[in-house]
């Protein structure tokens, strides 16, 4: 696993796409190509947020819920 998983205690840690695609086990596109589909109130794929830098990370939290949702529909 990337350094950026290393603690996963933090559920209040946030991820860069990469980690979090990681994560997930999908390719980084996949979560770029959500985010492009996504309207208000609408999100594809798993929350994010934007930081004031406009980086984009995912919370580990909203991706665990995310995985969880993808396990129940499989």
């Amino acid at each position: 696993m990337s350094a950026d998983l290393n603690d996963l205690s933090a559920p209040d840690r946030l991820l860069k796409t990469t980690a979090a695609a990681a994560y997930l086990d999908m390719h980084p596109m996949t979560l770029v190509k959500w985010r492009s589909c996504s309207e208000p109130g609408k999100t594809v794929g798993p929350k994010w947020t934007v930081l004031a830098t406009g980086s984009i990370r995912y919370s580990l939290h909203e991706l665990q819920r995310f995985a969880g949702l993808r396990q129940e529909a499989a």
